[in-house]
């Protein structure tokens, strides 16, 4: 069975089945790259946010930033912040570590995980857009 997607003596269902499974690979690549990049940079914010702390509580507010940067799926902070500090099921988290360990984690895996299907969606347009363009041009 010859697996060469190039070769002109290939089957055309081949063809598609390596085109196909290298699209799934670029999105996949491109989706961990976006969701490693968003990983990093709340990784650095929430880093700052630890020594702002340190010097005024106001720093918290920063937060406001990635509940733009990350919507809609920031709006889930909000029930979990109320369920850690102050709520009915209050798991008496302290101040600090609220505004550093758990929205960190929330918006590096949450939001992580909405950018990695965002650039997945991104790539397999830009797949498409470029596929539609060749058959046209």
């Amino acid at each position: 069975m010859n697996t060469n997607p190039y070769d002109p003596n290939a089957s055309e269902l081949q063809s598609s089945e390596n085109v196909d499974r290298r699209t799934n690979i670029i999105k996949v690549r491109l989706g961990l790259l976006v969701a490693g990049l968003h990983a990093s940079a709340v990784a650095l914010f929430t880093y700052s946010i630890h020594l702002g702390l340190q010097r005024s509580g106001e720093a918290a507010g920063a937060w406001v930033i990635w509940l733009v940067l990350d919507f809609p799926i920031s709006l889930g902070i909000i029930p979990i912040a109320s369920l850690c500090h102050g709520g009915p099921l209050s798991l008496n988290i302290s101040y600090a570590n609220l505004y550093t360990i758990v929205y960190g984690t929330y918006f590096m895996l949450a939001g992580g995980l909405q950018y990695y299907f965002l650039g997945r969606w991104i790539s397999g347009y830009l797949i498409r857009k470029s596929r539609s363009s060749n058959k046209s041009g």
